[in-house]
């Protein structure tokens, strides 16, 4: 009984001992590759970024060689020629050549892994975030693209995914790592011309990267450059985006970051939408003295609210006008009843005065 527990165990070990680390498989600091964003649905979200990232690759580097290799070899089929019974060795030795042959090839695919793969989906240890590892030369060049054709088409591309970010640098999330991993990607975009530029942080899942301190160490980082570099929070020329997950800092510089809705690829699809799809709202709503300073941020899209009543239990905005109707009109009919329940009784007093008198 012994020596069969010890047999479990060794072949358990042996099994085991072949098997590669997950740790290819979660985000790690010295990859490129895009950060996509979406609401509780991530199996669709990877499907439409893979769909929509390979697309536009395709069309600016060519098809992915690595990909079409691998469906060549799952495709290929094996066909053997008709023979008599005096050729059976002969197919078995054909046989048994191909089944080598193809073992091989599985044997390659697995020993070069993902990282041969133009998008690789890997583990970024946040939810409703999705990092896909990429070999693309430029990953701001892929994303700035299909922004553009979002845009130009105005229509709406995808449906799960949110926001796609660029990824150019991932480094571990402590201030000296970003300092150093940040001075090489400053040095190809800010040493030149004096540019304005905006510095955005977000961390998910980490405490311990302080905003304040680092997004000065950034601004002066740049500032080194040029000194004639200014921040600019409104319409900046160049955007940094410093995404911190757990403890790996992923960081990008992106053009045009505020016009195109801060990457969201469903407000980017409503930028050129007819007004008539983007003002389409309800006109009845229930009216409050004071305004919901959450819906402030609505009537500020839709223009100057000095001539909006803004809901606070029901997110709804209707012109001051319509709303001044449905006030008024009750209140006529009010002091119309008033009137003519006065005239009722001064009827009647008159009629039982005159009937007293005779």
């Amino acid at each position: 009984m012994a020596d069969i527990n010890k047999r479990k165990k060794s072949t358990y070990y042996a099994k085991c001992g072949g098997k590669k680390p997950k740790m290819q498989f979660t985000l790690q600091p010295g990859v490129r590759g895009f950060l996509a964003t979406c609401n509780f649905r991530e199996k669709d979200c990877i499907r439409e970024a893979i769909n929509i990232l390979g697309e536009c690759a395709d069309r600016i580097y060519g098809e992915d060689k690595s990909s079409t290799a691998e469906t060549e070899a799952k495709n290929k089929k094996i066909v053997f020629k008709d023979s008599d019974d005096d050729e059976d060795s002969d197919m078995e030795d054909d046989i048994e050549a191909a089944l080598a042959k193809e073992v091989n090839v599985l044997k390659q695919e697995r020993q070069s892994g993902p990282s041969n793969r133009r998008f690789q989906v890997i583990e970024s240890g946040a939810h409703n975030c999705v990092f896909i590892r990429s070999t693309v030369e430029d990953p701001v060049v892929v994303v700035e693209s299909i922004l553009k054709d979002i845009e130009c088409e105005a229509k709406q591309r995808t449906r799960f995914l949110l926001r796609l970010l660029p990824i150019e640098v991932t480094c571990k999330a402590w201030p000296d790592d970003i300092k150093t991993a940040s001075g090489k990607l400053f040095d190809r975009y800010f040493k030149g011309e004096p540019k304005t530029f905006c510095i955005v942080f977000k961390r998910r899942n980490n405490n311990n990267v302080p905003r304040e301190e680092l997004i000065q160490d950034l601004a002066s980082n740049i500032q080194m450059r040029n000194a004639l570099h200014r921040a600019d929070m409104k319409q900046p020329d160049l955007s940094v985006i410093v995404e911190v997950i757990r403890n790996i800092c992923c960081m990008a510089v992106v053009p045009k970051y505020f016009y195109y809705r801060k990457y969201n690829l469903l407000e980017v699809a409503k930028m050129n939408a007819p007004a008539a799809q983007k003002n389409e709202a309800p006109l009845e709503a229930n009216i409050d003295d004071k305004p919901d300073p959450t819906c402030e941020s609505e009537a500020k899209a839709l223009g100057d609210s000095s001539h909006l009543i803004i809901s606070k239990q029901e997110d709804f905005i209707i012109p001051k006008s319509e709303a001044s109707s449905l006030l008024v009109g009750p209140c006529q009919l009010w002091t119309q009843l008033l009137q003519r329940v006065q005239l009722c009784l001064m009827e009647t007093c008159n009629l039982a005065a005159f009937l007293l008198i005779f």
